[in-house]
């Protein structure tokens, strides 16, 4: 078979695509991408130590990684094989597959110079790559397991294997990588394969598209000789660079600025600190925690660390992590903005969360924005000439499913989303190497590093572990942060940096001792000198200030909770009565009770807002737009009264300010998350009649007096948490925080601890016992659903996992991760509206329009995981085709509202179809559950759930 004949690319196109063009094109992309787009970071992986300083076995292997359809796969299309070959018998096998016979034929089969010829072990790694650059890495081939997926696949004659070492000769003839030396180590080895896995895939991705496979028709030579080959590359090598250009995969190019210049503003406290000394702290990659009061200017002070930290690692971008996708959206506007302030040339932002393209808002941001803000579609999915219909065994076509996925976007200069798209790096999943090497050439933030719970932090922490191996600087941000989290993740990020010390023969050893957080303050961990910094920023004495908690109690059952909420309020109510209350719920349940209350006691005047996270996607967008504007730091949109009741939603990264707070007991450090929300800026115009912050503190106790469990956090923590607040109440029951000086105290008094087993209290003993036990488990959970620690990782196939990340993948236990679309039938066809104006839409033509997408997930519900889902009606088979809308569930309703026996006053559409768990639709509060009996007696220590 000879090059002018064997084709690599054919769905979607006039005529099928040359394999050896579509080869040089995918290796014009790295060439493009290794010189103006990855991080020094990044392409010092690949460069095999110093050996390649072009990268040019990277460029190599990425020509090379569909030369497994060079055999059987050719004749995938009868009609395809018969225009190509005519007269030729059709190959016959069991897999028309490309991956495994382009695995087996590296592995064993071809001879390529320059490389170790004694060396088994470098050609079973490249043939990794080749196999793996669909997503999953297959186990290394044996002789035997290589003839097996050879003769599988028809592709195992000598006419097959000719070609492809004809293809193979003219390739290397074309890129001519220098020998590599034999000594090479086979960790150096690996750690090119690491990368190689995550950038071949996307160089095949950018070269797919039907339109750059059209225009490089023009420069297909008649003959295909070494010479002819070289010229096809170079002109391939000016198609990539314009094609990245298009759609923004481009440095940023942020000018050095000084803070005042960055931000408009002085720097004050941790910035100050920051500012005068980071820079003559580090001297490679690093890791600096920033521990700073709410409300004092962490997010900025990250933002600085991370410009720092981008210069001294050689990485470029930035990649932002929050802990809910309403404060990833919040925080995505600041950075968007931040980028108009202070690039000097067009950056590339995205929002990356499953929700991230149908958000409306956001959405209209960006087509206001005068930057290019957006990571440009890089093509219609349909119309990318993929993997020509080679399927994974999750049963969808790869590069559709690449197309549709997060994956894509994680390669923007800089990333706002939630912290779960840096887990998934570390979960083994399909294309996990993508997400490594798309992470890895950021500066990565993750703010609120307190606010996952035990599963979360596990991954947390291996995260870290493999961005200091990778050579990656980190910034963790938290106002709250327990020692024991701080330490475990100062302790992984150093592991991680002993490995990337090792992988470029830098001596230097961890200083003994464990480190004392500072409060305020920050601590950097320098990579290269294995040295750590601590340097505390006392609050100079008139910024200190004082939080009263006032403490209540009222009986658990029935409106207990909702009717104190509602008397500590009420004075809102009276005749002049101004101010603004936050009242923080811990369940969906209780805010949408209080609502209900709220809405039918506050006068027409007053402004009444609720926010958790069972409205429609869209719904609960605006009303976070319109909290922020309402209740943000400048105030010049502040109503003269208003109330918010909210879940805990609004209790981290979201820069609000009320005059009073009212919330749930919570473990302690949530508590203080809360509190921050109060009186949070100095504004100077605050005419409230609560001129002094005051935060009230409810607990629900049993006819007994005791502490009643509550749904969702855990019981001990809460125990521990009111013993620590009624040990420092006043004559008037009330607790006064001095910020900042108790706030690390009391953060550690009520983290877990194993005296809490032993509690004279027996209660105490009985909950700290479920909660450890439950802990152990999550930590369990995630050691499994994790990729191997740094220096325990034995082969590439650990890494991945048919799993796809973007559709299934683990990073939260217990989280609200299906959606119910409510619909109303009118004369047999299915409405969005009770008025029969915005019928359901549908795939025209079997292709989903953008907008009709968006319409769908914009009326989307967010529920858990239950029995009841099951009982509901199966979407249409077109649904079930598309990534986001496969896991919608229809929830039929009712045109007319009717009584909620649970909720005196309301009446809401019932839901139909739910079995045994009744439900209703309001478009104040939602969608409403009947309660579970087990609601108010579940522990738990997850995070998101009920959010």
């Amino acid at each position: 078979m000879v090059p002018e004949v064997v084709w690599g690319k054919e769905r979607g196109l006039p005529d099928p695509y040359l394999l050896v063009a579509h080869g040089l094109d995918t290796a014009a992309a790295v060439n493009v991408l290794c010189r103006n787009y990855f991080a020094d970071a990044v392409t010092d992986r690949l460069r095999l130590a110093g050996v390649d300083r072009r990268w040019l076995w990277a460029t190599l292997v990425a020509a090379m990684h569909d030369i497994g359809k060079c055999g059987g796969f050719q004749g995938i299309d009868r009609e395809t094989w018969e225009r190509l070959y005519p007269g030729q018998q059709r190959p016959v096998a069991v897999d028309r597959g490309h991956t495994r016979p382009g695995q087996a034929s590296m592995s064993v089969e071809l001879r390529v110079p320059g490389l170790p010829v004694g060396d088994p072990g470098v050609w079973l790694l490249l043939g990794q790559i080749i196999g793996g650059h669909h997503g999953v890495i297959a186990a290394q081939d044996t002789v035997v397991t290589a003839r097996r997926a050879l003769a599988a696949a028809g592709s195992a004659c000598a006419c097959w294997a000719n070609g492809r070492q004809a293809i193979t000769d003219l390739l290397f003839a074309a890129i001519a990588p220098p020998d590599v030396p034999v000594e090479l180590s086979t960790r150096e080895w690996r750690r090119f394969a690491l990368a190689c896995c995550g950038v071949v895939p996307l160089a095949d991705w950018i070269v797919s598209q039907t339109e750059f496979i059209t225009a490089r028709r023009a420069d297909l030579p008649e003959l295909w000789t070494p010479e002819t080959a070289r010229d096809f590359l170079a002109t391939g090598i000016a198609a990539a660079e314009a094609e990245l250009r298009r759609i923004g995969l481009t440095r940023p190019a942020r000018p050095r600025l000084g803070f005042v210049e960055r931000f408009g503003f002085a720097p004050r406290g941790v910035q100050t600190s920051l500012e005068r000394r980071l820079r003559s702290l580090v001297s490679g990659p690093a890791l600096v925690l920033v521990l700073e009061r709410t409300g004092a200017g962490k997010t900025e002070a990250g933002w600085w660390a991370c410009s720092v930290l981008e210069a001294a690692a050689g990485v470029s971008g930035m990649f932002v992590g929050l802990p809910t996708m309403a404060t990833a959206d919040a925080a995505f506007r600041r950075v968007v903005a931040d980028l108009d302030r202070t690039l000097s040339a067009d950056a590339v932002a995205q929002l990356v969360h499953s929700m991230a393209a149908y958000t409306p808002e956001l959405q209209e941001l960006l087509s206001r924005s005068r930057k290019r803000v957006a990571l440009a579609e890089i093509a219609d999915a349909g119309l990318l000439s993929g993997c020509d219909g080679e399927l994974t065994p999750a049963g969808l076509a790869v590069a559709s499913e690449w197309m549709r996925g997060a994956r894509r976007a994680l390669f923007a200069p800089v990333c706002v989303g939630t912290v779960d798209q840096l887990l998934a790096m570390v979960v083994r999943s399909l294309h996990q190497p993508m997400r490594a090497v798309a992470l890895s050439g950021k500066a990565v933030l993750v703010d609120e590093a307190h606010a996952y719970a035990p599963y979360m932090q596990t991954l947390l922490c291996r995260a870290v572990e493999w961005l200091g191996a990778f050579g990656t600087p980190v910034v963790l941000l938290s106002a709250t942060l327990p020692t024991p989290i701080a330490r475990a993740l100062l302790e992984a990020y150093s592991r991680g940096a002993r490995s990337w010390r090792d992988d470029h023969g830098i001596t230097a050893a961890d200083p003994d001792g464990a480190v004392e957080l500072p409060y305020p303050g920050w601590v950097v961990y320098d990579s290269r000198s294995g040295t750590t910094t601590v340097e505390a920023c006392p609050v100079p004495a008139a910024e200190q200030r004082t939080l009263p908690l006032a403490l209540h109690s009222y009986p658990v059952g029935g409106q207990g909770f909702a009717r104190r909420c509602l008397d500590l309020v009420a004075p809102l109510w009276e005749p002049g009565g101004t101010g603004c209350a936050l009242i923080v719920a811990n369940t969906v349940a209780d805010t949408q009770q209080l609502a209900a209350l709220v809405r039918h006691e506050a006068p027409p005047d007053c402004e009444v807002i609720t926010l958790h996270a069972r409205l429609p996607q869209n719904e609960r967008g605006r009303r976070g737009v319109v909290v922020e504007r309402l209740f943000g730091k400048d105030g010049t949109a502040r109503p003269t009264r208003a109330v918010v009741i909210a879940s805990p939603l609004v209790q981290e990264a979201l820069d609000l300010d009320f005059d009073m707070v009212v919330t749930a007991l919570a473990p302690l450090a949530m508590l203080l998350q809360r509190a921050g929300r109060c009186h949070r800026h100095d504004l100077s115009e605050r005419v409230s009649l609560w001129p002094a912050p005051i935060v009230h503190v409810l607990a629900g106790h049993d006819e007994a007096g005791h502490l009643a469990e509550e749904f969702p956090y855990p019981h001990d923590q809460r125990m521990v948490t009111w013993r620590v607040l009624c040990g420092r109440t006043d004559t008037e029951n009330t607790v006064i925080v001095n910020i900042p000086g108790d706030v690390q105290e009391l953060v550690e008094q009520v983290y877990p601890r194993s005296e809490w087993l032993l509690d004279t209290d027996a209660a105490l003993a009985d909950a700290a016992t479920a909660s450890w036990a439950q802990e152990d488990a999550e930590r369990a959970i995630a050691t499994i659903a994790a990729i191997p620690a740094v220096g325990s990782l034995t082969g590439l196939e650990e890494l991945t996992s048919p799993i796809d990340g973007d559709l299934e993948l683990g990073t939260r236990l217990g989280v609200d991760n299906r959606r119910v679309l409510p619909v109303y039938d009118l004369d047999g066809t299915l409405y969005l509206d009770t008025a029969g104006h915005h019928p359901v839409p549908s795939a025209a033509g079997g292709r989903w329009r953008w907008e009709d997408v968006a319409t769908l997930i914009g009326h989307t519900i967010p529920v858990a995981n239950a029995a009841w889902l099951r009982d509901l009606p199966e979407p249409p088979q077109a649904w079930q085709e598309h990534p986001l809308l496969a896991h919608v569930r229809l929830l039929p309703c009712s045109r007319t509202a009717d009584a909620v026996p649970f909720l005196p006053g309301v009446r809401a559409r019932r839901a139909h179809g739910t079995g045994k768990r009744a439900a209703w639709v309001d478009d104040e509060l939602g969608l409403i559950l009947q309660p579970s009996p087990r609601r108010d007696r579940g522990r738990s220590s997850r995070k998101g759930q009920s959010r």
